[in-house]
This record gives structure tokens, sequence and C-alpha cells, in this order.
């Protein structure tokens, strides 16, 4: 069998792709390597198996156009809780479009989630992430953050993203209608001062969630579901779910959300998980 296995310098993904490659050896198969600038398309009609990271990239499309149907992919990318030192790989897509997303069962609420007083803690992204590109209503920042400023019945507090260009311009604008600024040394401390969070897709919405608190999402993300988090849909949604914060009203289920972050911890790897894992993955992708 042969597998075709993407390489790459960044330091935080070049460790995993050369563990799967060094895991899908020792499992016997024939490996070489390949950079998504220069792929050998000849070379990948003929794998058994393509392992590529994200995948979702527009610059991935040749690969896909190249593949014949019968050949196996693994989409890998960085897990979540943290997402250094963990991946998550999967046959069908990484984040919202990975196979076990869809299987979060339907809750019926016993309990609502307790909401405390603070603010509406606001997570940028990057614009040129693909989770923004491809799965977000909001293809930029500003229109999202003055939308919640004009909606928001709490105050908002916007976090910069730590690898985006820092928006001075936003900043300016929306600290005229009274928004802060978070300068807080990491997420975890931001929290601290939130009554709820918004987020487009960010991993933040999930850390969120963990940490107990209510989240506003906007876009996909493999945590919108309901009673984990309200699945927002407009500026209407905004002001409504925001007054109810206010009031202290949250439908939000904390056992739904403690099951949604085991099912995550359950499917992201440890490079330590290789060799005990990669083997049973592939045998479910046989036939």
């Amino acid at each position: 069998m042969r597998a075709g296995i993407e390489t790459r310098p960044d330091p935080r993904t070049k460790p995993t792709l050369d563990a799967l490659s060094r895991a899908l050896g020792s499992l016997g198969w024939h490996t070489f390597r390949w950079h998504n600038d220069n792929p050998p398309l000849p070379a990948m009609r003929s794998c058994d198996l393509v392992v590529m990271w994200n995948g979702a990239h527009p610059i991935y499309a040749p690969i896909h156009a190249a593949l014949p149907n019968i050949t196996r992919v693994l989409y890998v990318e960085l897990g979540w809780l943290p997402q250094d030192g963990t991946f998550q790989i999967d046959p069908v897509g990484i984040n919202s479009r990975a196979s076990w997303v869809p299987a979060v069962p339907t809750y019926s609420p016993e309990d609502h989630l307790h909401v405390r007083d603070g603010d509406l803690l606001v997570v940028l992204q990057c614009e040129n992430d693909m989770q923004i590109r491809e799965l977000s209503p909001y293809k930029q920042m500003a229109p999202w953050v003055h939308m919640l400023a004009a909606q928001s019945a709490l105050p908002l507090r916007v976090r910069p993203h730590p690898k985006a260009q820092f928006p001075f311009e936003l900043v300016q604008e929306v600290c005229h209608c009274g928004v802060t600024l978070d300068e807080s040394d990491s997420v975890e401390s931001a929290f601290e001062g939130a009554a709820a969070v918004a987020t487009i897709n960010s991993t933040c919405g999930l850390q969120a969630i963990e940490a107990g608190l209510p989240v506003l999402c906007y876009g996909e993300a493999l945590y919108r579901q309901p009673y984990v988090c309200y699945c927002m849909d407009g500026p209407d949604d905004t002001h409504k779910i925001t007054t109810s914060l206010k009031a202290k009203d949250c439908h939000l289920c904390p056992e739904a959300m403690r099951r949604m972050v085991g099912m995550v911890r359950e499917h992201q790897w440890t490079i330590a998980d290789l060799p005990d894992r990669l083997g049973a993955l592939l045998k479910t992708m046989e036939g």
C-alpha cells in the first residue's frame, strides 16, 4: 500500500505530519512526502491514501481533482483543548466538517446554565483563515463587531486575535460606541470578566464552553449544537439573546456543554496515541 503525506516546515504542524509518516511506515505502508505548492499529481493518483493538512484551502483543489474516488484521504489539523500538542484527524474533514460532529445527541435539559455578571467578550479571528472564508457569514471582522455594538444588550469587550494584524481603526471606531479593548494576557484571563462570549467559530468558543460560559456562535463550528451554545443567525437574535442573558435567563444545558467538551477530547489525538489509534482508524476506512 502506498501513502502520500504532506510535509510542512511549520513547527506547529511538522512534528505531527512526520510522526504520521513514521507510524504509517511501521504499519507496512510505502510512504512519500509532498508539499502543497508542488504536489506530484501523477504519483498521488496511484496512492491508496493521501494525508493532507487542513485540505479545505483552495491550494488543495488540484489535489482533490486529481484523486480518484477510491483514494482514501485523511485530513489533519491542530486540536482544540489545547491546540498545541494535540491534533485532529478524520477521513471526511476538519472541525465542523468532521465525520463525527453530526452524532451529537439532542438534549432536553432539566437545568439551565447560570449566568454571572459581566460583559460580552468578542473574540476576533483571522480574516484570511479558512474557517472565516468558507464557514462564516461575516468575511470581515468590522461588520460583525459593528453589528454587535449596535444590537447587544451587554457591554462589549473586543479581544483581537494574537496572530492577526491589530485592528487599530476598528478599535478606534468601536471605542466611540462604548466598546472596550481586552488586553488580558490570555483568553482564560479574558473570560474572568465575561458574562458571555461571542465568536464566529473560534476554538476560543470551545474553551468558553468548557469554562461554563454562554457562547454566541455566528458561523459553522463543531460545537454549534442546541443547548451547547446559541446558534446565532442575525442581528435580531443578538439583541434577543443578550437581553435574556442580561436578565440572567439562559436555556443552555450544562450537561450538553460537558458532553460536547468530552466528545472533543475523545476525538483529539496526541503523537503518543498514533501506535494504538491509527491502525484502527484505517480499518474503518477499508472498502
